[in-house]
């Protein structure tokens, strides 16, 4: 199959046209992210009202929207999907249309159903698809009524919009939609992993399996006050970037709870790889690491590293400080410390695929 790629970045001149607002000034823009801002942070039991005028979605959109639109390729590669299209896709909490833009911008014949609640939301998304991307094929649904399956398996996205459901709202979302397959891209926060683990074991329990980020298809073995998250590096158009220095806000390295969990008879358990939980601080020796992996009895655990420099040339080190919480890594075991940390040597490649 030919890709059809229309574009990779996305910036404002490209979206000002179909804004459901039309700021006077960069200062104006400025000023309501903002105010948005402080609603995701500090004043969260005011957080729907962001949804509830066209000049706070339009900030939204030239903010929040341009700079994760940028996610889904980095998360989709994390996870090894290189093909959205093999799906019957639905943006679950569609927003302005971030997710299902960022998918028709890696195929623009991409078809998708979306689900959004909020009414100026879906002005704002209907906008931005019909002048992006006219030809697109694009639908929304107005309920949870069934949907006749069709061929393809059936993927829900839910992209930074389950961090504002209920826990029930998600899980109705999910039996409702009749769903094969799950992707959460969501923010890489405490309060969210805290919602995510119950709905990890509710997935679990409802014949899905977790195919990132964990190892073992166990118990977490997070415990509070410490979480699991992820981190993606992104690259932003001139334009937003510029952005995000006038809000004094850095959207190029992005904490996500990345999780990806199917529909399979077959139990994935990867007793081979480690995944990183949390880098640490370098010592002269060793890269230290927490790291999660499924180990010999196939139940996930946590267990601090330290993978030597020794073997490895001076860009080699670097690369190995450069890994991020979420990413995969290779280790070959050297000994076991008598305070049950490893010590270990990586098992790097030549290529891209060192880590992923």
């Amino acid at each position: 199959m030919v890709m059809t790629s229309t574009r990779n970045l996305m910036n404002l001149t490209e979206i000002r046209p179909f804004l459901l607002y039309d700021f006077k000034s960069e200062t104006e823009l400025v000023q309501e992210i903002e105010k948005l801002s402080q609603r995701f942070t500090t004043e969260r039991a005011k957080l729907d009202q962001y949804t509830q005028s066209e000049k706070s979605v339009s900030a939204y959109t030239c903010f929040y929207a341009l700079t994760n639109f940028m996610k889904l390729k980095v998360c989709l590669d994390k996870i090894g999907l290189s093909d959205l299209t093999r799906f019957e896709l639905i943006d679950i909490g569609a927003g302005p249309g971030t997710f299902t833009l960022a998918a028709l911008s890696l195929n623009s014949d991409q078809q998708i159903a979306m689900v959004e609640t909020s009414g100026l939301m879906r002005d704002q998304a209907q906008k931005l698809i019909t002048g992006l991307f006219p030809k697109s094929n694009i639908r929304f649904i107005d309920g949870l009524n069934r949907m006749p399956h069709g061929e393809k398996p059936r993927l829900g996205l839910f992209g930074h919009s389950a961090n504002e459901m209920e826990l029930e709202q998600i899980k109705n979302y999910i039996s409702k939609l009749e769903l094969d397959y799950v992707l959460f891209i969501e923010p890489g926060t405490r309060d969210f992993f805290e919602k995510m683990v119950p709905l990890r074991e509710w997935l679990m329990a409802n014949e899905f399996q977790v195919q990132f980020p964990c190892p073992a298809q166990s118990q977490c073995p997070v415990q509070a006050p410490d979480w699991c998250h992820q981190y993606v590096k992104v690259t932003h158009d001139p334009e937003v970037e510029r952005l995000c220095q006038l809000a004094k806000k850095d959207r190029r390295l992005l904490p996500v709870t990345l999780h990806f969990y199917a529909k399979e008879k077959s139990s994935h358990c990867d007793t081979t790889s480690y995944v990183i939980q949390r880098m640490l601080s370098p010592l002269k020796f060793a890269q230290p690491m927490v790291v999660c992996t499924a180990g010999n009895e196939g139940k996930a655990s946590l267990r601090k590293v330290e993978v030597i420099y020794k073997g490895l040339s001076k860009s080699e080190q670097k690369n190995l400080q450069k890994l991020l919480a979420g990413d995969t890594i290779k280790l070959e075991p050297i000994k076991s410390m008598a305070n049950g940390d490893l010590r270990a040597k990586w098992k790097f490649k030549t290529s891209p695929e060192d880590v992923f």
